[in-house]
């Protein structure tokens, strides 16, 4: 029983690791026989064997990470339960940090307590860029606004906003690995998807809501199809969401919507015209409310 237990724990962290190093190096701790046996699973080629003083240091690292992650699975019904009061979510795409904290405070102060910093895909703003706009709300903010991070599609954002505190982890794709990887994390995880067999899977794998991207593109009488046999999806509408249309969204099922340049306008913004930035979200959170 021993030997299975141990081949059971030992084969579902080569499992992981594999997923995560993606063929990158990978530095092994510990001593005797185990070091043996999980440099032999993850193919020598990929090991670098750490030194016992290195061991110690690892596993002190290891602990805290371990803490981290307890704390997180810990917080988790408290996003989930705060994702399902708010139901409006702030996507920050292309953020600047000159007026960037005012900016998000404008939105906090015109109701919005769910934001959502985005990872660039073009290269401009690097992953630490982007974490560390996360980190700064969060050291900000606390418990009063839950900040995520967006457009992840590659496991080094995923850790990268957990080490920046993000509550939750929104894709533009459904990739099993991002939302597999997030849950172990114990954060809350909402991939995006448009047909009934992508929310399906995105279910499959554990996601709390599916983001339906985009949104503008589909009918009432689809997305009550797509309801029907997916009852226990919880979706949010993302995509061509703006103030005249939100309420609808909301009439046709949608526990949820995310507004990207119609709420944080930028133009706004960098004309620092943070009272009509705040209009604009209590717009939005006027209309969360009145459609529960």
């Amino acid at each position: 029983l021993s030997s299975f237990l141990y081949g059971c724990v030992i084969g579902e962290d080569v499992c992981l690791i594999k997923r995560i190093s993606q063929g990158k190096r990978i530095y092994v701790s510990g001593k005797g026989t185990f070091r043996e046996v999980y440099s032999m699973l993850l193919g020598e080629e990929n090991i670098v064997l750490l030194d016992d003083d290195t061991c110690s240091r690892m596993m002190v690292s290891g602990a805290i990470l371990v803490k981290r992650i307890y704390d997180a699975c810990n917080r988790r019904n408290y996003v989930l339960g705060k994702i399902e009061r708010e139901r409006v979510i702030a996507i920050v795409r292309d953020a600047e940090k000159e007026n960037f904290v005012e900016s998000i405070q404008a939105l906090y102060e015109g109701g919005i307590r769910l934001a959502e910093i985005t990872f660039d895909r073009s290269g401009k703003k690097s992953t630490q860029e982007t974490a560390a706009l996360i980190k700064m709300l969060v050291e900000k903010f606390g418990d009063d606004m839950c900040i995520g991070a967006g457009t992840v599609t590659r496991a080094e954002e995923v850790f990268a906003a957990f080490e920046s505190g993000a509550s939750y982890i929104i894709s533009p794709n459904c990739d099993p690995d991002i939302i597999l990887l997030t849950r172990k994390l114990g954060l809350v995880s909402m991939p995006a998807a448009y047909t009934a067999t992508e929310i399906a899977a995105a279910i499959k794998y554990g996601a709390d809501y599916v983001k339906l991207f985009p949104a503008d593109q589909v009918s009432e009488e689809y997305v009550k199809a797509i309801r029907a046999p997916l009852s226990d999806a919880k979706l949010f509408a993302v995509g061509g969401v703006n103030a005249d249309n939100a309420g609808k969204f909301f009439e046709m099922g949608f526990c949820g919507i995310g507004v990207g340049s119609n709420l944080y306008d930028k133009k706004l913004i960098k004309e620092k015209k943070f009272d009509a930035l705040r209009v604009l979200a209590s717009k939005y959170s006027r209309l969360s409310k009145s459609t529960d």
